[in-house]
């Protein structure tokens, strides 16, 4: 129970979400509410954290591994949101940054700041 514990209070910790809240801030054309935003994005990523771990653990895939392929799928799931539910009126320029700064976000938060928080705590 620790373990999952754990897991959750790094994948929903300020230094994972910033970033995002951040961006999400900066972003008009949105059709959600910002403090919606801030409550989901924790629990999105404690969630995932702790799915990925036990994936990771019954797949037996490395550290390395196991938070590369959650970058991965935690890039395609807020896209797929944002698309089926058109959350954002972007032009197709728009879209395109959007694509690349999710992207770059979710690989550095789950390459980066997840990978050195588990290593050190």
């Amino acid at each position: 129970m620790t373990n999952i514990l754990k897991l959750f209070i790094i994948g929903s910790s300020l230094p994972v979400c910033i970033s995002f809240y951040i961006v999400v801030n900066y972003i008009k054309n949105k059709n959600y509410s910002y403090f919606i935003y801030s409550i989901l994005c924790p629990l999105y990523f404690g969630i995932l954290n702790i799915i990925s771990y036990y994936v990771s653990k019954y797949l037996k895939l490395t550290t390395r591994l196991r938070f590369l392929m959650t970058s991965i799928f935690s890039f395609i799931i807020p896209l797929s949101v944002t698309k089926l539910l058109n959350i954002y009126d972007f032009n197709y320029k728009e879209w395109y940054l959007y694509y690349l700064v999710l992207f770059f976000g979710h690989f550095i938060t789950w390459n980066v700041i997840i990978y050195n928080l588990e290593k050190y705590i």
